[in-house]
């Protein structure tokens, strides 16, 4: 899935509570960049750190920024969850816009224009080369090649049918559509954390076992539903909406 959030000028860091729920629902790496207009040394660059494999390691190393330069930049997360390619430091977003590899995976980079990435480019996925995910190749093989400025126009991305932000020292531009909440805005709601409600009140979930299969059902109190998600002990089946990790976290949850 994976979920971008952008932070524009100007607004605040989004909810530990949010950023942790980005997290848990995309669990694959972490990484940031920003720009930078009140340092007068490094104005026209974007700064990218990535790489960040675990919730506190990020949030420590995006928190440590000067609350000044962070609330006057434009500041883009990228929360990843792998389709192609090794689940590594790495393979985390942000990328600069480069034909190198080695440009492309390093952890810490300065340059002019950085990229992220919601979704899957299939006429990018390459089983040969599995320690390239989708999104590098596609700016390794054809982003690198469009000229500086029309890196945020739609058409270069515009068959690829995915979201992305560009991020350069004029600021950011969103490609698909994005979430606006509080003026932050995100690729998809995988941010929201978990509420339940049913007839518009809330209610207690509790896990149910099911009669066949080994399975276990999450649903409402006292009430059964065609729509409840289910769990395979054996197999590890996930349903609906529910990834395998978000269902078995809801699952410890409740026992």
């Amino acid at each position: 899935m994976c979920i971008i959030v952008v932070k524009p000028s100007g607004k605040r860091l989004p909810s530990k509570q949010i950023l942790s729920k980005c997290f848990s629902s995309n669990p694959h790496g972490v990484g940031f960049m920003y720009n930078n207009p009140q340092n007068e040394y490094n104005s026209d660059t974007i700064t990218i750190a990535k790489g960040f494999m675990d919730f506190e390691s990020f949030y420590s190393a995006i928190t440590s920024i000067t609350a000044d330069n962070f609330y006057n930049s434009d500041l883009v997360i990228h929360f990843r969850y792998a389709t192609q390619g090794s689940i590594n430091s790495k393979n985390c977003h942000p990328f600069p816009v480069s034909k190198k590899i080695k440009d492309l995976q390093a952890l810490n980079f300065i340059t002019n224009t950085g990229i992220v990435h919601n979704g899957v480019i299939s006429f990018c996925s390459n089983p040969n080369k599995h320690d390239l995910s989708d999104t590098q190749i596609f700016i390794k093989d054809i982003l690198s090649q469009v000229p500086q400025d029309q890196l945020k126009d739609n058409s270069p991305y515009e068959k690829t049918y995915s979201k992305f932000t560009i991020l350069d020292k004029d600021g950011f531009s969103l490609i698909g559509d994005f979430i606006e909440d509080d003026g932050i805005f995100y690729s998809n709601s995988s941010y929201v954390p978990y509420e339940y409600t049913y007839a518009n009140r809330p209610y207690k979930p509790y896990i149910k076992r099911g009669t066949t299969h080994n399975k276990y059902a999450i649903t409402a109190w006292e009430y059964n539903s065609d729509d409840s998600y289910y769990i395979d002990e054996e197999q590890n089946y996930y349903y609906n909406d529910y990834t395998k990790e978000e269902l078995m976290e809801l699952w410890q949850r409740m026992e």
